[in-house]
């Protein structure tokens, strides 16, 4: 077999010499990070940070009810950015804080009862007004009944419907006109100020029907089509908007399932993977949608489901 590279080149530093094929790479690493990186240089914008250079890029996690997605905040703060943590109740999350500090971030948490809507509608301003400043949105709330559709009563369907589409809309509405009013203000392409993202938690079920789950079918329906409205109108002005469809995740949620064999031998067969997912499989794909790597990436609802919607 002929090499296609000249036998000066056939070495082990051979990826040093292939048009700065390596130190792409490398910059591409870094745009996984999110902390603050200081003034822009040679083209690079901070990802997800302060502009101040001794503070880190700061995520506003709304949690659900128990906590299920935790890690989200968790592989957040790895990646470099202080966590700020809405808790219904004081002694909720208290693992989370504990693994945020563990990792050398603040973790700051404020009074917020996802299902009352005066409460949500006053959170970012309460943020904002503590001298907090908000890079990132990861919306993750979220809960559902499991019933025959015509069996829902009118509480269950409106508060599942608050608290899944209703919490996320406000809250994205509500940060992106903080943004567009102090960060974002005059905002162009090629300014150096680095974008602003918002995450969304969809589902498989934006996809697909499912049963038992229409209450929360339609939430988690309504969440990948505004997400794309969302970006539609916020992405040329510094803000991209996307979400991540997990599939069968091992979490409260999902427990019930968890523990009726049957069922949990369904979803892994139904799964091409042949398994529950874990909270940690959807982690990695936060931190991507919350870095610089996805300045590009706009309006996009992205399975990660061990292949379920591809069946």
């Amino acid at each position: 077999m002929v090499s296609p590279f000249p036998p000066r080149q056939r070495n082990h530093h051979l990826p040093l010499r292939l048009h700065g094929v390596t130190t792409v790479a490398v910059s591409r690493v870094r745009q996984f990070s999110l902390q603050s990186r200081g003034k822009n240089s040679g083209g690079h914008r901070r990802h997800a940070g302060y502009r101040r250079r001794d503070r880190r890029g700061s995520v506003s996690t709304p949690l659900p009810p128990l906590d299920e997605k935790t890690a989200d905040a968790e592989e957040s703060a790895s990646a470099g950015a202080n966590i700020i943590l809405p808790l219904r109740t004081p002694n909720s999350g208290q693992s989370t804080i504990a693994k945020v500090e563990s990792l050398g971030r603040r973790c700051r948490t404020f009074p917020c009862d996802l299902s009352n809507t005066p409460e949500v509608s006053t959170l970012i301003a309460r943020i904002t007004s503590a001298g907090e400043r908000i890079d990132i949105l990861v919306n993750c709330a979220g809960w559902h009944v499991r019933k025959p559709a015509e069996a829902y009563t009118d509480a269950e369907v409106e508060g599942i419907w608050r608290v899944n589409l209703g919490g996320m809309f406000i809250l994205c509405r509500d940060v992106a006109a903080h943004w567009f009013a102090e960060d974002l203000a005059g905002w162009e392409n090629g300014s150096g100020v680095p974008r602003k993202k918002i995450i969304n938690t969809a589902s498989v079920l934006s996809f697909t029907g499912g049963t038992g789950l229409a209450a929360y079918t339609a939430t988690k329906g309504g969440i990948a089509q505004v997400t794309k409205t969302f970006s539609n109108e916020w992405a040329a002005r510094g803000i991209n908007v996307n979400a991540i469809a997990p599939g069968y995740i091992r979490t409260d949620l999902t427990r019930d399932l968890q523990e009726n064999p049957d069922k949990s031998v369904e979803v892994m067969e139904r799964t091409p993977v042949g398994r529950w997912g874990e909270t940690t499989d959807l982690a990695g794909l936060v931190v991507l949608l919350a870095s610089g790597a996805s300045d590009f990436m706009a309006g996009a609802v992205v399975p990660i489901d061990g292949g379920y919607t591809a069946r």
